[in-house]
């Protein structure tokens, strides 16, 4: 029977029935021995029983044939193993998949968002976001990160131009044609520490008070935050209260402080970076941003911890999957604690942490904003596997601030 099942689905239809008509005479045939065989003993049913149990087996698995098959998650392809020129930037580091999907949600379950998160709110206007919506729902992701960060507050970083309502709300209607999920990410870091946290707030209450009409959003009050975690707690509780008095019932995400390197680079460590917050709606998603940078991987600051340069971490695809291991492990015990799912806002392939390419590891692919080297790549291969498994969502951004033209568009092109 394994063999026939193994043929199902692969061959046309009248082979098909074929294979069912042959499925029913076994069934017959073992109904009149009244015999069925386990894996490990020989046993005897009743003839009724014992052909329920054939007839339940045949019509399952014709039911798994008719009804249109799922195909097994594959989120990244298989890792690169010859060279791979900068020409393939786009197919092969910034398309995790062309044939994946997201995995169906219960209403009842924190919804999965997945999908690419290298998109400014100004592509609305220059026509970018319609093809990047359509791109992305063709190879089942049903989420995007949309950043902006000018002229919110004093401290504002400025990266990744001004906030425009009217753009965001025209976002909004291209994404509802998808049913795509849209994260507002205000890309900024020093508003909780610098004294911007009144003008921060402000900004946000004159968001959150608007009716925007579309419920698959995610706020990202703000991008990798400096400050401690015990700020961090401060500064998002305020945030969260502000939204929820204000009648908003829209996803949150609020970030580690690990994102912005003030954290140790262990399970425990990232576990207790995150801010602790209280959400009477219960719909926050825990965030951290994964990477695996050359440059800091390569120094002398032992930033990835036990996954740091020795003797037995070379840079290659033992210390990709060990740095990933320890995110991975971080965020499913830190999911455990706080009783929160799990959406990381951006990560990727990139192997410099700096503005500008300042480090070129031995297998690097590309020295523009596209970059990659084999093993940064594995390492997102890797992780996003591991946490696909686990129904974690992710955001992905495969490029860096670097060398090209700062921010990019979301194929990876200036």
């Amino acid at each position: 029977m394994a063999s026939v099942i193994g043929r199902l689905g692969t061959e046309g239809e009248s082979v098909q029935i074929v294979l069912f008509e042959q499925l029913f005479i076994e069934a017959r045939r073992q109904v009149s021995r009244g015999l069925v065989v386990s894996r490990n003993v020989p046993q005897m049913f009743a003839r009724k029983r014992h052909a329920k149990l054939v007839l339940v087996c045949c019509f399952a698995l014709i039911a798994l044939t008719v009804i249109p098959r799922v195909r097994p998650i594959n989120p990244v392809p298989p890792q690169t193993q010859g060279h791979v020129s900068a020409t393939h930037l786009e197919s092969t580091n910034v398309r995790v998949s062309s044939s994946r999907s997201v995995p169906a949600s219960d209403p009842a379950l924190p919804p999965v968002v997945q999908g690419w998160g290298g998109v400014t709110i100004d592509e609305v206007a220059n026509g970018q976001l319609q093809p990047t919506l359509q791109r992305l729902n063709q190879s089942g992701y049903n989420g995007i990160r949309i950043m902006f960060s000018g002229t919110v507050t004093p401290c504002s970083s400025g990266e990744l131009g001004s906030w425009n309502p009217d753009w965001f709300n025209q976002a909004i209607q291209e994404a509802r044609q998808y049913n795509m999920w849209i994260i507002l990410d205000y890309h900024s870091y020093l508003d909780l520490t610098n004294g911007c946290q009144t003008e921060w707030l402000a900004f946000w209450n004159l968001v959150l008070s608007t009716n925007w009409g579309y419920d698959r959003i995610v706020w990202e009050p703000i991008n990798e935050p400096a400050g401690l975690v015990t700020v961090l707690s401060s500064a998002y509780q305020a945030w969260i209260t502000q939204a929820r008095t204000l009648g908003d019932k829209h996803w949150i995400a609020v970030e580690n402080t690990m994102s912005n390197g003030g954290c140790n680079f262990d399970p425990l460590s990232l576990v207790n970076c995150y801010p602790v917050v209280m959400d009477p709606l219960n719909e926050t998603f825990l965030s951290i941003h994964p990477y695996l940078f050359y440059d800091l991987w390569s120094s002398t600051t032992n930033t990835y911890g036990n996954c740091s340069p020795s003797s037995a971490n070379t840079w290659g695809n033992t210390t990709a999957e060990c740095v990933a291991d320890i995110y991975n492990r971080g965020m499913l015990q830190a999911s455990s604690k706080y009783h929160m799912p799990i959406l990381d806002t951006e990560g990727g392939a990139v192997y410099y942490s700096c503005n500008n390419v300042c480090a070129n590891p031995p297998d690097t692919v590309g020295t523009d904003d596209a970059s990659y080297s084999y093993t940064t790549f594995h390492f997102i291969q890797n992780l996003t596997s591991l946490m696909q498994s686990e129904n974690m969502g992710w955001v992905w951004w495969e490029a860096g601030e670097g060398s090209c033209c700062g921010a990019l568009d979301t194929w990876g092109g200036c």
